[in-house]
């Protein structure tokens, strides 16, 4: 097993030591972190870039995420470069990739977010760096997350053709009440759809170029690290990148 390199975009996230700044009011929620509406599916066709939309325009103050695998060929790389959308401004939490027969097959797990979104809209865009062979992203909305400062833990993984397909261990974090999301992919085979530690999955999908990807979900109350994995079929080779962003606590 190999670990994948990650990458994340946290400069616009403050310090930790912030998050003890907030004062108690403001953390008490009168409910725990919750799904506001089914997950919404994109899948590239053409070009150096895709959209999808989601199936209600999104609550004001909410949280959005999107997971996104992809798959280039011939010593090709890519990811994504941007997400645009309508009352939404989306960071990258995290990224990573892995390669294939010398290269030959490059492929990417990434998950991006974006917080306290106002007078959303339904459509997102995402934009490549290049032009992938194959690539699905999924979004998710949640309500009762932070507004400002919500990504905590990131981590990934890699492997080559023995599974299972493993998000990485993130280090322990900072608060109890949190969201785990990781984005599982593979290339050339298929999930059991059972994802280890808690997860729960959305399923999976696979294109017509063999890239498959899973999306796996996890709320918590403790504090704790986060790492799922799933075991898998015929897969050529894998990689799987984890993040847990912060939601408030319930009202006692």
């Amino acid at each position: 097993m190999h670990g994948a390199t990650a990458t994340a975009n946290k400069a616009n996230q403050g310090s930790v030591g912030q998050y003890s700044n907030i004062p108690s009011t403001f953390i008490a929620q009168p409910s725990l972190i919750q799904q506001v509406q089914p997950i919404a599916l994109g899948s590239w066709t053409s070009g150096s870039s895709l959209t999808f939309s989601y199936s209600a325009s999104p609550l004001n103050g909410d949280f959005l995420a999107l997971c996104g695998s992809g798959l280039a060929y011939s010593g090709n790389t890519y990811s994504i470069q941007s997400i645009t959308q309508t009352g939404a401004t989306w960071q990258k939490a995290v990224l990573a990739s892995t390669t294939y027969s010398s290269g030959y097959y490059y492929i990417t797990s990434e998950i991006w977010y974006a917080m306290n979104v106002q007078n959303a809209g339904t459509s997102v865009t995402v934009y490549y760096s290049g032009i992938p062979a194959s690539a699905f992203v999924e979004g998710l909305e949640y309500s009762r997350m932070y507004t400002v400062n919500v990504l905590d833990q990131i981590a990934s993984n890699s492997g080559g053709s023995t599974g299972p397909c493993d998000s990485g261990t993130t280090s322990l974090t900072v608060l109890p009440y949190e969201l785990f999301l990781a984005s599982l992919t593979i290339y050339g085979g298929g999930f059991y759809e059972l994802p280890t530690n808690g997860f729960s999955s959305f399923g999976w999908r696979e294109s017509a170029a063999a890239l498959s990807e899973e999306v796996c979900v996890k709320t918590v109350g403790s504090i704790s690290s986060a790492n799922t994995s799933d075991s898998v079929f015929s897969q050529s080779v894998w990689v799987g990148t984890i993040a847990t962003f912060i939601g408030y606590a319930p009202i006692n």
